[in-house]
């Protein structure tokens, strides 16, 4: 089994330039080389590895990687991901063996001075315990997860935060700049979500309407654009029906999150196996949740796979 890979995923319609990328071949690492709104920017994804002696060669590579990129006096870096050690065992663990991994936390340091990086979330919570990781049996927590970014970056931080996440042992990490937020986005093309046609409502409302679409189509005598009408009539529909059902499931997603995140803090605060299983039991439902949202999205990439003349051949 394969514990190592990284990837950089970018939104589509994002204003990027990738001008270079250098991935690790062990797959501990890829860094890009981006220019976002006429500012370039190095970002770096990276998995550490567990074993002291591999991380610091790795940490001595990553930096050897950073100056391959040539970076400028006002290029912006990104570093982040799962660093696998705790940077101030004091504040970042909790549980197990607390003797710092000194020689891997200097590697990191080295990277942080060369290239004047810092962690921007122990930077605004200089002394909260928060963990992005924990085991059971016996219980340990640990914040393995990070941001290490430029400091001049430091005041277009809007957000910086540790969130429970579903289907990883990690929680998520958020970062957020103020320079590089999207503009709103125009409508796009609309296919029919077929999974609406496995809920009754639905297909109620559709039975209950279709005669009165019926009826106000009763003069139009090309049968073409009758069949037109009542397309847009279903598509209208069947949108206002999904923006409702889109409402009330995020909701319900936020409902969640926000008991997930709650019951993890009291976990993390005070470990027992009742407020584990509670919040396994959440997350659960968390992840129902999210396949049905995965379900919404690849209906979406087959319609954009329509709109731009591709052919879905499954």
């Amino acid at each position: 089994m394969n514990a190592r890979g990284v990837a950089v995923l970018i939104k589509r319609g994002l204003d990027i330039v990738v001008e270079q990328e250098l991935p690790n071949s062990n797959g501990w690492s890829i860094v890009l080389k981006t220019l976002m709104k006429d500012k370039r920017y190095l970002l770096a994804n990276i998995y550490g590895p567990n074993k002291d002696a591999e991380a610091v060669r790795f940490y001595q590579n990553l930096s050897a990687t950073l100056r391959k990129m040539d970076p400028r006096s006002d290029d912006n870096i990104v570093v982040g991901s799962d660093f696998n050690c705790p940077l101030n065992p004091t504040l970042d663990k909790k549980g197990g063996i607390l003797i710092p991994r000194q020689h891997v936390i200097n590697s990191i340091e080295n990277v942080q001075n060369e290239f004047s990086l810092h962690d921007i979330w122990r930077i605004k919570n200089p002394n909260t315990h928060s963990f992005t990781w924990s085991k059971n049996h016996p219980f340990v927590f640990c914040r393995l997860d990070c941001w290490l970014i430029s400091d001049k970056l430091n005041d277009l931080v809007t957000q910086v935060d540790i969130q429970a996440s579903i289907k990883t042992d990690h929680s998520s990490i958020i970062l957020e700049l103020e320079d590089t937020k999207e503009g709103p986005r125009g409508p796009g093309f609309w296919k029919l979500n077929t999974s609406l046609l496995a809920r009754s409502d639905y297909v109620e409302m559709i039975n209950k309407e279709l005669p009165n679409w019926l009826k106000d189509a009763e003069d139009l005598s090309d049968k073409r654009v009758k069949w037109d009408w009542l397309m847009f009539k279903i598509k209208t529909s069947s949108i206002a029906y999904s923006k409702k059902l889109s409402r009330d499931r995020k909701s319900k997603e936020e409902e969640l999150n926000l008991k997930y995140q709650a019951l993890l803090k009291i976990f993390q605060d005070n470990p027992c196996e009742t407020t584990r299983l509670e919040a396994e039991g959440v997350k659960s439902e968390l992840e129902a949740l999210y396949d049905k949202k995965v379900e919404g999205i690849i209906i979406r990439s087959r319609a954009r796979w329509h709109e731009h003349g591709e052919k879905n051949r499954k």
